[in-house]
């Protein structure tokens, strides 16, 4: 028994030697864990001999630092700009002042962040403990925000970003002769975070009309005191002082963004307008049978509106042609999904773009009759690659050749390509060198590129105007390279494929209807099948697949005994069978022609926190 009362005792006095040592750690390592008993502010309005408002302020913090080496000093922000950038209250810190216990405090260093000047005072080979009373002076200028009919102080005290609690804060208004008599009666103060609008924890005092006070008890960390004084208009004069480095890079910007998008325009205008219109007014009739001496693959290169991959389409334009059979191989005990195998029937005749599917199936290796294609993917390659553009370069040479378009096949206009390029250009060559030249042109301001008023406008106005430019100059060219490569047989082309896509879409009472009142078109059941096989590859081009394969497949039921020559299999091709097919091709296709990357990573109307000043 005392062998047991041992053991816990030398274990509880191991613990209380851990706790010993490692409490000392937590506290010292908190170094937000103090607190201010007091803060006074004062404040001093007036205006220079320009009209322009000043704001002398004097801080006295009050803080609380615990007994252990923990602290050494405080960390003051204070904010630059005012009304969110548009005016600039404090260009430097040449007129700060610090003192602590009435003596001159060393100010370790100073920093610009988040908008604000961060103060850090103390020294790094001094611990400061118990009560500490920090004296801050300087000045702000052009502290008001003018309105049509009033001018406001609009001002934050202590600011929301301190991690300290305060028990008493006051803020005291001065006035000086200058200003006095422009006071109106409409005063405001809010207490709490940022947002709050509550005026029922602030209390406010006018002295005399020259001194007004507004006070609070027990602000948590985080929240602040804003208050608010209105003056009659034109009492002072409000400067906005623009970035003029800004100002210059916006107008050359602007200049560059005239030619671009009027240099579009006029390429539109020479290029495609009178075809666009040609195009608009061609009458849109519903068509039931594909376009003779156009390729599905053909259909897609000369569709205006963007359309599906052509690659399944085409596999199943030649298996419906009967030049590939698609094989549906049963499951087996190992592989219990569908997979499938395109045998190739005939290779003569096919174009380039056939042969070029039938190859990336085939892994990039040539193809001849009798072969058996396992639908499987493949690793991509820069051969692989090539058969794409290949199967794209082949079609449009071909429409080119047939009088749909002209040599230009490309989708991407030239205008477009320069017009952007000018814009990217002008904002990569000049604005580094604007902004490199900008303190040696205009001293100081330099420095604060980014901060003033010309960033809070300047700034915004130049990502929408380069977005802008990007996006109507595209528009425009883009626009213009759907009509400006065209002839007027390939804007027929384009008008057939409508009416083609039209028909597709119809209710099938509607579709046979249209058919009973067509000379020449099949009437009859097995006719309409062939008719709707044809049609396929154009449904699955226009995503209209399922819908089709669908009413295909009702036909299909009503001959129980009918094969489709395009396709082998263990049952009926049905829509998920066939959406089987679809989704192997598809897969197949695109992992085997693409390559992968992959990435990882993790009026009383204010309220506080909205004002100048504050800062934390």
């Amino acid at each position: 028994m005392k062998k047991a009362i041992s053991f816990y005792c030398i274990i509880l006095t191991l613990i209380c030697q851990v706790f010993a040592l490692v409490a000392p750690v937590n506290a010292a390592g908190n170094a937000n864990s103090f607190y201010f008993s007091d803060a006074k502010f004062d404040y001093t309005l007036g205006k220079d001999t320009e009209g322009v408002s000043t704001l002398k302020v004097k801080e006295t913090l009050t803080a609380e630092f615990p007994s252990t080496n923990q602290n050494h000093g405080i960390t003051r922000y204070i904010p630059y700009t005012n009304q969110g950038g548009k005016n600039v209250t404090l260009k430097n810190l040449d007129s700060l002042k610090v003192s602590r216990n009435g003596q001159p405090e060393n100010i370790a260093k100073t920093e610009r962040e988040n908008g604000c000047f961060a103060i850090y005072l103390g020294n790094e080979n001094e611990y400061v403990h118990g009560t500490q009373t920090y004296i801050l002076e300087y000045e702000f200028k052009n502290v008001i925000t003018d309105f049509s009919d009033f001018q406001e102080l609009y001002w934050d005290t202590n600011g929301t970003g301190w991690s300290q609690r305060f028990e008493r804060l006051t803020a005291t208004l001065h006035l000086d002769n200058s200003v006095k008599a422009a006071l109106k009666s409409e005063t405001w103060c809010y207490v709490g975070y940022h947002g709050a609008k509550g005026q029922d924890r602030c209390e406010m005092v006018k002295k005399s009309d020259m001194e007004l006070t507004f006070s609070t008890t027990n602000l948590a960390a985080g929240e602040n005191l804003t208050f608010v004084a209105q003056f009659a208009p034109e009492t002072f004069v409000v400067v906005h002082e623009y970035n003029y480095l800004l100002v210059i890079l916006a107008v050359i910007l602007s200049i560059g963004a005239f030619f671009a998008i009027f240099g579009t325009y006029r390429y539109w205008l020479k290029k495609a307008k009178a075809k666009y219109l040609y195009r608009k007014n061609l009458f849109l009739t519903p068509q039931y049978q594909p376009m003779k001496d156009l390729t599905v693959a053909e259909a897609a290169k000369v569709a205006i509106k963007t359309t599906k991959p052509s690659y399944v389409a085409t596999l199943l334009e030649m298996a419906i042609a009967g030049k590939v059979t698609l094989k549906q191989a049963e499951p087996t005990k190992t592989l219990k999904k569908d997979t499938w195998i395109v045998i190739v029937n005939n290779v003569a005749g096919l174009t380039p773009a056939q042969k070029y599917v039938l190859e990336i199936l085939n892994g990039g290796t040539a193809v001849k009759d009798g072969m058996e294609i396992a639908v499987k993917k493949h690793t991509a390659s820069s051969h692989l690659q090539s058969l794409t553009r290949l199967y794209a370069s082949s079609s449009g040479d071909r429409l080119v050749e047939k009088g749909f378009l002209t040599k230009n096949t490309s989708k991407t206009s030239s205008a477009a390509t320069v017009a952007v390029a000018i814009v990217i250009a002008l904002c990569a060559c000049f604005a580094p060198a604007i902004l490199s030249f900008g303190a040696v042109i205009l001293g100081e301001m330099g420095a604060f590129a980014g901060d003033l008023v010309g960033s809070a406008f300047l700034i915004p106005y130049l990502v929408a105007l380069v977005l802008a430019t990007i996006v109507i100059t595209c528009v425009f060219a883009a626009r213009s390279s759907k009509y400006s490569t065209y002839t007027e047989k390939g804007l027929d082309a384009d008008n057939y494929l409508e009416g083609l896509k039209l028909y597709i879409k119809m209710a099938e009472k509607d579709r046979l209807k249209f058919l009973q009142s067509v000379k020449g078109a099949p009437k009859d059941d097995k006719g309409i099948v062939k008719l709707y096989e044809k049609l396929l590859p154009y449904a699955c081009l226009f995503g209209l697949e399922d819908s089709w394969m669908g009413t295909l497949n009702r036909y299909y039921q009503m001959d129980p005994a009918y094969q489709p020559g395009w396709y082998y299999g263990h049952s009926i091709i049905t829509i998920s069978a066939f959406n089987s097919i679809n989704h192997s091709l598809s897969t197949t296709i695109a992992s085997s022609t693409s390559y992968s990357s992959s990435s990882s990573g993790g009026g009383g109307g204010g309220f506080s926190g909205g004002g100048g000043g504050g800062g934390w």
